[in-house]
C-alpha cells in the first residue's frame, strides 16, 4: 500500500493545498472493503489510474461508477465507496476556492466556445432541413 501526501511548489500553494497519491491492493479472495466517505469541505481532481470506484449516498439514493478523471465540490452526503482488489488514485486537494481561481476564466472561455458550436450547429441543421 501507498498513501504519499506531498505539497505543490510554492507557485501553486495558492491554489492546491496538496496532492494525494494512492495505491491499495486487496486479496482477491474476499471482497474489497468499503470505505464510508463523510462530508468534507474541500474541492478536487481526481485521477484514477488504476481499478475502478463505485460510489453510493443512501441518503440521496445515488450510485454510480465514477470516471477515471473527476473534478468535484464538496460533497452534499455521505458517500460509501467501493475500490476493485487493485486501485490507483493521485488526487488533486485544492485550497478553498482554489479551483475557480485556477480555471475559472478558462472555463468561461469554454462555455462561450460551446455556446457559439452550438448555435452554429443548430443553425447548420436548419439549412439542412
Amino acid at each position: 500500500m501507498i498513501c504519499k501526501r506531498i505539497k505543490p511548489i510554492t507557485e501553486l500553494s495558492k491554489y492546491i493545498k496538496e496532492y494525494l497519491i494512492l495505491h491499495v491492493l486487496f486479496d482477491t479472495g474476499a471482497a474489497a472493503p468499503v470505505k464510508s466517505y463523510p462530508v468534507n469541505p474541500e474541492e478536487g481532481m481526481t485521477f484514477h489510474v488504476k481499478g475502478s470506484l463505485y460510489a453510493e449516498s443512501p441518503e440521496l439514493g445515488i450510485s454510480e461508477t465514477r470516471a477515471q478523471t473527476v473534478i468535484f465540490g464538496q460533497p452534499e452526503s455521505r458517500q460509501n465507496l467501493y475500490l476493485s482488489h487493485e486501485f490507483l488514485m493521485v488526487h488533486i486537494r485544492f485550497q478553498p476556492g482554489g479551483l475557480f481561481k485556477l480555471i475559472a476564466s478558462n472555463i468561461i472561455h469554454i462555455y462561450l466556445s460551446a455556446v457559439s458550436l452550438n448555435v452554429g450547429t443548430y443553425n447548420m441543421n436548419m439549412r439542412m432541413t
